[in-house]
């Protein structure tokens, strides 16, 4: 049996009055994710745990079968494991962003004057991979003393999103919240909720657009962090860059997580151009290949993307977890259309032609396959950021599956509510007048929000999802 999941990252929403109040998921032409819905199970189920941050660490670790209440251990040691970086049991790991702030001026700024500032953009035009690599060499040369004096080790990521280690710093978090290591709580979780406390950090992302102040890194040990974003800001402001500055977040420790293998007994690849993914998929034993093309962008090369989820499915992967990152950038910069257009490439260039392949499998091997088609997390175009709200999701077998025995199957394992079904709403039912007044044939339902609400399927803990699955080939 062959696995599929499309997570089409940040591509759930809100209604959007542009749009008649639809949203992007229902207004982009998904014929092949509809098909799914029509003769599969749809429904929504809650990521992100009630009560933790609504992230894409937390939200693929539970898609791809592991409890973030569990094994949550920060997001920047993720992306650390993908870049091949070794961490330590008292290391800490924090993302840093390339950004672009609006009125430096010459010379060193004063926290004061940082504290004025504006974060003009969290990804700095979603600069070049090769021109932030220069500019990371270039802080790494200017700012050697310092670093290696405070222990701090910078590494380049891909585009925008970079790497910052401090070596022991779980220990200087203990003595600074006076505890002994050994008094450490046993628990990533727990050791992250003690990090956070002494280090408050807000996610670039988050402040698009906005003044940094109030937003800077705050807390017991944050003078370190808010001291390396004005040394950089120093560094990058007179390199005519489209970056002009770091900004810290996303900290954490060495992840701890079961092995795939030994938890699911599956040989997988994910397939993403994002570091938290593939740090993701290292941590449990996945392989995770560069795909050359992939940007992490709604331009990224979708075929060069789907050719490596078949090459690792016929390489030895049973299990393939393919990541599109293009809807939530959409979402983060505000770019309707756009957004709009990554899901409707996502469906006709990514799940159309992988279903096509596997089908083609089946009928020359007789293997069977499942396929699973979601969010991670909602990224609001109006709210520019990430929310905690459930997610649709469609799961489905291949034709020569007996539907009803799979839905079943699946709904059990999933320990899925049924609660009351709801009848699409006025915005909908107004969208289907439209689309037949124009003499186009409206079929329902829908992979949207608002149909994955109407089925009345609600799976309360998404880390059950991949487990439901299996359990529809048994």
């Amino acid at each position: 049996m062959k696995y599929l999941i499309v997570l089409a990252d940040g591509s759930s929403d809100h209604p959007v009055p542009e749009l008649g109040g639809l949203t992007p998921l229902e207004a982009a032409d998904t014929p092949t994710f509809d098909s799914l819905a029509r003769r599969g199970v749809q429904g929504l189920v809650q990521t992100v745990p009630p009560g933790m941050k609504p992230g894409s660490d937390t939200a693929n670790m539970a898609v791809m079968g592991y409890d973030p209440r569990l094994g949550y251990s920060g997001r920047s040691p993720l992306e650390a494991l993908s870049l091949g970086v070794e961490l330590g049991p008292l290391d800490l790991a924090c993302r840093v962003n390339l950004v672009r702030l609006g009125g430096l001026g010459a010379g060193p700024p004063t926290k004061e004057e940082y504290a004025r500032l504006v974060l003009e953009d969290y990804s700095a035009g979603e600069i070049a991979t090769a021109e932030a690599a220069r500019l990371i060499a270039l802080l790494n040369r200017e700012l050697a003393d310092w670093l290696a004096g405070h222990r701090l080790e910078l590494y380049a990521g891909v585009s925008y999103r970079h790497c910052l280690v401090w070596r022991d710093g779980l220990a200087r978090v203990a003595k600074a919240l006076g505890l002994e290591i050994d008094q450490l709580p046993e628990t990533a979780p727990g050791r992250v909720a003690l990090v956070e406390q002494a280090i408050q950090l807000t996610p670039a992302h988050d402040l698009t657009g906005r003044p940094v102040t109030g937003h800077l890194p705050a807390g017991p040990l944050a003078e370190l962090l808010l001291e390396l974003q004005l040394r950089s800001a120093a560094v990058l402001a007179p390199e005519a860059s489209q970056a002009d500055g770091l900004w810290a977040w996303g900290i954490g420790i060495r992840p701890a997580l079961a092995p795939l293998a030994e938890r699911y007994g599956l040989r997988g690849s994910a397939i993403s151009a994002v570091d938290l993914v593939r740090g993701l998929a290292v941590a449990i034993g996945m392989e995770a290949p560069e795909v050359p093309g992939a940007t992490g962008t709604w331009e990224t090369d979708y075929e060069a993307k789907r050719d490596a989820a078949i090459a690792a499915f016929d390489t030895g992967s049973d299990y393939v977890y393919i990541h599109l990152e293009g809807p939530d950038e959409c979402g983060h910069q505000g770019l309707l259309q756009e957004k709009i257009e990554a899901i409707r490439r996502i469906d006709r260039r990514i799940a159309r032609p992988l279903i096509d392949w596997l089908e083609a499998e089946r009928g020359r091997t007789g293997e069977g396959w499942r396929i699973l088609v979601l969010p991670d997390h909602p990224t609001p175009l109006e709210l520019r950021t990430h929310t905690g709200d459930p997610v649709p999701f469609v799961a489905a077998a291949d034709p020569g599956t007996d539907g009803t025995d799979f839905a079943r199957r699946f709904l059990s394992a999933a320990q899925a509510a049924d609660v009351a079904a709801q009848a699409a709403d006025v915005a909908a039912q107004a969208a289907d007048a439209a689309a037949q007044a124009a003499g186009e044939a409206v079929t329902r339902p829908h992979f949207s929000e608002r149909d994955a609400k109407a089925a009345g399927i609600f799976v309360p803990d998404g880390f059950r999802l991949l487990a439901a699955l299996l359990a529809t080939a048994t």
